[in-house]
Formats: C-alpha cells, sequence, structure tokens
C-alpha cells in the first residue's frame, strides 16, 4: 500500500495501462486535446469513452483522492476552474483555502481553487499532505 502520495502516484502510473489500457503519458496527451473545452465536458467525454454511463445532465463530477477514506476531492466547478477540495474539519479557513460544502461527496470541508497547474504550488502541496496525513 503507498505510504507517500508520491508512492501513490508511481502506483497509479504502473496500474494504468492495465486498469485502462492507456498510458499517464497518453492520458496527458489525450487531456491537452480536450483541455480547451469546458472542463465538465471534457470529464464527461472521457466518462463515455472509457464505456462509463454518464447522465448528459451531469455537470458536477469529481474524482475522489483516498488513503484510508476520502482525504480529497478534484472537481472541476467553472468552465475555468477545478476546485481541490480537501477533508480538514476543525482548520480555520485562511489565505487560499476555503471552507466548502459544494466540493466532492460530503466530506470535504475546504477548498482550493485552482486555473492553472502553476497554481498547484508549495501552499497546495502543504494543504494536500495535511490532509493525506491525517487519513493514516
Amino acid at each position: 500500500m503507498p505510504t507517500s502520495p508520491k508512492d501513490m502516484m508511481d502506483a497509479i502510473e504502473r496500474n494504468l495501462p492495465a486498469r485502462t489500457g492507456k498510458t499517464l503519458a497518453q492520458w496527458v496527451a489525450r487531456v491537452k486535446k480536450v483541455a480547451l473545452r469546458p472542463i465538465h465536458e471534457a470529464a464527461l467525454a472521457a466518462a463515455r469513452k472509457l464505456g462509463k454511463d454518464v447522465a448528459p445532465s451531469a455537470r458536477k463530477t469529481y474524482v475522489s483522492l483516498v488513503r484510508k477514506r476520502q482525504f480529497g476531492a478534484v472537481q472541476p466547478s467553472t468552465t475555468d476552474r477545478v476546485d481541490l477540495g480537501l477533508v480538514l474539519p476543525g482548520v480555520e479557513p485562511t489565505g487560499r483555502l476555503e471552507a466548502t460544502t459544494t466540493v466532492g461527496g460530503g466530506r470535504v470541508t475546504h477548498r482550493i481553487a485552482l486555473r492553472s497547474p502553476k497554481d498547484v504550488d508549495a501552499e497546495v502541496r502543504r494543504w494536500l499532505k495535511v490532509a493525506y496525513d491525517r487519513d493514516a
């Protein structure tokens, strides 16, 4: 079982070809092709291509981040923003870390708005690690 976010990503990358038939590089290339479309439309199109039955009216989808249970979620929230939701009960919102009840499936307590890969900075990685470590 992965013991760190890096180990988790390594395991995901190793298992992607067997589970999806595509490598991480192939998925990245595919995402770049659809990146100009609104995020939720791209996510729905990708789900349909994977054979998932997704209702056309489903405009909000999210990916859970799980260790032992959900510690976060990534959710397209607008056409130009993805929210990183984190399970951080008892933590006061500060700076970019905002309180929320609208990200993920109900456990998420905070969110950080991300509009580009550059937004995933040291602060975001620190909060992600805090949520991950709390789920140990």
